[in-house]
């Protein structure tokens, strides 16, 4: 199984920060790459312990929904996030957040995953997937310190 992990600091305070990257309607907002786009499926999801919800990812041209599930939810320190179906074989995605500072918050996400059909996907993480999972995370990152520098 992949394991990242890529944390920054947020000049926000820690509830602030909690309240915007754990907002469901903010995912288009965060993720969005000039290669990857991600549409909401769902009009409103209020986040907490158990809650699915549903986004269309178009990457490459190609579209496909994926399904998540809060497996845990502890405002506003962490969520974490486990993949029920869509491209991966296993997909977690931790959020954890700390204070640093008067004013500053740690943001560190944690992604565990595999993928699917053996040994390509193995040869596919290592030749591909593993750096551009990376390039996501920060630029994830980018995006939310950008909102509070607004």
């Amino acid at each position: 199984m992949g394991h990242i992990q890529y944390s920054s600091v947020i000049p926000a305070p820690l509830d602030q920060v909690f309240n915007y990257v754990s907002d469901y309607n903010n995912r288009s907002a965060i993720v969005p790459q000039d290669d990857l786009h991600i549409e909401l499926l769902a009009p409103a999801v209020t986040m907490g312990k158990g809650v699915r919800y549903e986004i269309q990812v178009t990457r490459f041209g190609l579209k496909y929904p994926l399904e998540y599930v809060i497996e845990d939810y502890q405002p506003p320190h962490q969520f974490i996030e486990r993949q029920v179906s869509g491209v991966f074989e296993e997909w977690l995605h931790t959020t954890k957040l700390e204070l640093h500072g008067e004013g500053t918050t740690v943001l560190t996400s944690i992604i565990e995953f595999s993928l699917p059909v053996g040994i390509i996907g193995t040869l596919l993480d290592d030749l591909f997937v593993r750096n551009d999972l990376i390039r996501i995370i920060k630029k994830s990152h980018e995006n939310v310190r950008a909102h509070f520098l607004k």
